[in-house]
């Protein structure tokens, strides 16, 4: 519109009706309120977003779409500390999309988790895999246990990888042997095919993110905040996450403040989250909070807090939650009681679909099916 662009430590506002297309990354700004149309430009590179607040009101942000995914890497990064402002509902160092769509497409990964097919031992760099992946160099990738201490899980860097990724050597010695082969009963009776430990894939090419200042310190990282006034509509909102990564996530302390969090909108059977990672959370991973027909499916989580694939009051319903790898979970001791003793999946309501999903490791709990006479907590009233 000819005027000049904004710098750092500005408030921006995109106004209804305006459609606006990123090709520069700009300064760091405080508050970016989305009205119209922000879409990230393919054909300029890689693009970085910076905000203490990105609220999308009756607006839309679009990175990518499902035909054409955004091939470039995008970094959206919120910025904060404890002492922020929080907005009503929605808190600080948020995306907060009310009544809003919020549609991310990143590269699709082939195989977002798989097995190992030979054991790994101690001292080895190399990782063999049951099935074929598109691990390239640089990738950041992770192995579970198959012990007894969950925290025997290892994180590495792939240096390079066979043509059909099914080879793959990593950036240091491992430190514990991770079973490969499965497992038998000494006396050759009992046969467990799938006892062998998970690889996981944390790397995708649109990352949202906390900051690297008070992320760690103050267990203080991005949350991802989807509500409305109102969920008597179907798809009041639309949250479309594909080929994701969220890092340096959740709130510790701070009850409702998690990675992906949709809260009480009701039929969202047009939202997803798909073949993402989250990982490095304070608090939870994926909640589905008063929310029917969401698809939750593909996706790694590793090294959270509380429960962490989440449906929370029992009024969720016919959601499916399949083929999804959730590792390294943690007690949380601020949150809910039962957070204390958290689990991979905790499932209130039965009308879910749940099946496929993995547990590489928990403190506790593995599946908690918490079957109630009736729905409670706030949806529940």
């Amino acid at each position: 519109g000819g005027n000049a662009p904004p710098v750092e430590g500005d408030s921006v506002v995109i106004t209804y009706g305006e459609y606006i297309l990123l090709d520069v990354s700009p300064p760091e700004l405080v508050l970016l309120t989305i009205q119209g149309n922000l879409e990230f430009a393919r054909e300029v590179g890689d693009l970085s977003l910076n905000c203490s607040y990105i609220v999308l009101h009756y607006g839309r942000l679009i990175v990518g779409s499902e035909e054409e995914p955004f091939e470039n890497q995008a970094t959206i990064t919120l910025v904060g500390d404890r002492s922020s402002y929080e907005l009503p509902v929605y808190g600080a160092k948020t995306i907060a999309v009310r009544t809003a769509e919020l549609r991310l497409f990143g590269i699709p990964r082939k195989t977002p988790w798989t097995k190992l097919a030979e054991t790994a031992e101690p001292g080895n760099t190399t990782l063999v895999l049951r099935e074929d992946t598109d691990f390239a160099a640089g990738d950041h990738i992770f192995v579970t246990s198959t012990d007894f201490q969950m925290l025997n899980a290892e994180e590495f860097t792939v240096v390079s990888a066979s043509a059909d990724g099914r080879t793959v050597e990593v950036d240091k010695p491992l430190l514990y042997q991770h079973w490969g082969e499965g497992w038998r009963s000494e006396d050759g009776e009992h046969y467990m095919d799938g006892y062998r430990a998970d690889v996981g894939l944390l790397t995708r090419n649109i990352v949202v993110q906390g900051d690297h200042v008070y992320t760690k310190k103050q267990q203080f990282g991005v949350q991802i905040a989807l509500s409305t006034e109102s969920n008597t509509e179907d798809n009041p909102l639309i949250g479309q996450f594909s080929n994701v990564e969220v890092r340096q996530a959740g709130q510790g302390l701070k009850l409702g403040k998690y990675p992906i969090h949709f809260h009480m909108v009701g039929n969202v059977s047009k939202s997803f989250v798909k073949n993402c990672s989250v990982h490095n959370s304070f608090n939870r991973g994926i909640t589905i909070h008063g929310v029917d027909n969401l698809l939750v499916e593909h996706n790694v989580v590793f090294d959270t807090r509380g429960h962490t694939i989440f449906t929370e009051d029992g009024t969720e319903r016919f959601n499916t939650i399949r083929y999804n790898l959730v590792a390294v979970v943690r007690p949380i001791w601020s949150v809910l009681m039962v957070d204390q003793s958290p689990s991979c999946f905790w499932i209130v309501n039965p009308s879910n679909n749940v099946y496929g999903n993995v547990c590489g490791g928990s403190s506790h709990y593995g599946f908690w099916f918490r079957a109630l006479p009736e729905p409670d907590g706030v949806s529940g009233q």
